[in-house]
């Protein structure tokens, strides 16, 4: 990977970067943030619920999820935002099914999906419940499933949105550059990887690149 890459990642070329400072108010759009409770994830969520928007923080964990809501409300006791908890296990296809009906059973429309969720440096061998690669079917298999299943959502905000303000966002990495094998994946390894944790790594977060394409 050659520096100028390796710079423009790290620093993106924008000279009107958006940020909490000059983020329009939100209300009225809906916002999923897959795995908001620390990180970037975190923050993210926070500005979004400061700026009104009404926000649904997916992952498995209720309680940490729950505690992070209460930490963001707290600290933004003027926000006239909605925090909410969906159940979302990216480790099981066999529930995410059931997780984005319970959405739709509250909200008949979704604005941005954030597809932030992710894992790493998982011990080599370790699966998901359907038997794949866990980095990949976290990080790639099971976000992949849950944004096509919520479709019918996303297409009903862009339906009376301006063109190319409903997005649906993946949160990739750099070392797709550096560590990912030509091509991205080798289709013997989706159950069986040969590698490490950090190629593993790596392939997962190259699927995304074509996940989000």
């Amino acid at each position: 990977m050659s520096f100028r890459t390796q710079w423009t990642q790290l620093f993106p070329p924008n000279h009107h970067p958006l940020t909490e400072l000059n983020l329009p108010n939100q209300r009225g759009k809906i916002f999923i943030v897959t795995e908001g409770n620390s990180g970037l994830g975190l923050e993210l969520v926070e500005i979004l619920y400061s700026k009104d928007a009404t926000v649904y923080m997916a992952s498995r964990s209720q309680e940490k999820r729950l505690a992070a809501i209460k930490a963001i409300q707290a600290r933004n006791p003027l926000a006239a935002g909605r925090l909410e908890f969906l159940h979302l296990d990216l480790n099981d296809l066999a529930t995410i099914k059931a997780s984005v009906a319970a959405l739709g059973e509250r909200e008949s429309a979704l604005d941005v999906l954030w597809n932030n969720a992710g894992i790493a440096a998982v011990p080599a061998g370790s699966v998901s419940k359907q038997g794949l690669e866990q980095h990949l079917a976290v990080n790639c298999v099971g976000p992949l499933l849950s944004t096509q299943l919520l479709l019918p959502q996303l297409r009903a905000a862009a339906a009376s949105a301006p063109k190319g303000t409903v997005p649906v966002v993946w949160s990739s990495s750099a070392i797709v550059d550096s560590m990912a094998p030509p091509g991205g994946v080798v289709l013997e390894e989706l159950s069986s990887p040969a590698g490490g944790p950090v190629r593993n790594y790596a392939i997962s977060k190259s699927r995304q690149l074509d996940a989000g394409g």
